[in-house]
């Protein structure tokens, strides 16, 4: 992988590595890494891309409940036909930012990109609005 990302990552860098689920022959099986700090995981994920064409793929370990809204929102962004960008649990499409409520089962709008505190960011000034039912 280290060729593959064109950079070395030193053996003292990972604090834990484990494989995901049972030993099963011919089967490749998600390995878990917890870096040792969060520049060193961030330095190798932003070269993911590097990956394309091989066997290997880079992704961040949620927990299920991100996971479910992370899919109900890239659902709902497909289903608007639109393009749109997830970023960690919010949808950001058309200068609007949504995200899922697992309460209501709905995607709900929290502000529009003008009211954004800084461009790219998903943190409102003000407080959800309108929830718009899935």
């Amino acid at each position: 992988m280290s060729a593959s990302l064109e950079s070395v990552i030193p053996d003292d860098s990972i604090s834990r590595a484990h494989r995901l689920g049972a030993y099963v022959p011919k089967t490749c099986r998600p390995v878990i890494v917890k870096f040792c700090s969060f520049k060193i995981g961030d330095a190798i994920f932003s070269k993911k891309s590097k990956l394309k064409g091989t066997k290997i793929s880079i992704s961040e370990d949620f927990c299920k409940a991100t996971r479910n809204s992370r899919k109900k929102l890239i659902d709902y962004g497909k289903a608007s036909g639109q393009k749109y960008t997830v970023r960690y649990n919010k949808l950001l499409f058309n200068k609007k930012c949504f995200v899922y409520c697992a309460q209501t089962d709905s995607i709900c709008e929290i502000a529009d990109n003008s009211e954004l505190e800084s461009p790219g960011s998903a943190v409102p000034k003000s407080p959800p609005a309108i929830a718009i039912p899935v």
